[in-house]
């Protein structure tokens, strides 16, 4: 017995949302991108962030020298955060 592939004639073929959207995936990368590394460029445009945005501007404030490790490990944990922000509805588990 062989299973024929019968046409489509006016049938309604339901196709659920993929489990990622392609616009949600974009829509996060430029929210991130926009933001990475400033975190009163977030705080400006972004008001409701401000609390915990807030705690890395005086962590980086506090820091004495430009090139001081403190401040590169300050900026990783404000770009982790802001990645788990950014993609939380893209990705649940975030």
């Amino acid at each position: 017995m062989t299973n024929k592939l019968e046409p489509l004639n006016g049938k309604v073929i339901y196709i659920p949302d993929p489990f990622i959207r392609f616009e949600d995936v974009k829509s996060a990368c430029e929210f991130y991108l926009r933001y990475k590394d400033k975190p009163e460029l977030l705080i400006k445009e972004q008001s409701k962030y401000e609390e915990e945005a807030t705690g890395f501007i005086e962590a980086l404030s506090s820091c004495g020298e430009w090139f001081s490790d403190d401040i590169y490990e300050i900026k990783n944990d404000y770009n982790k955060w802001l990645f788990k922000l950014a993609f939380k509805d893209v990705i649940k588990d975030a």
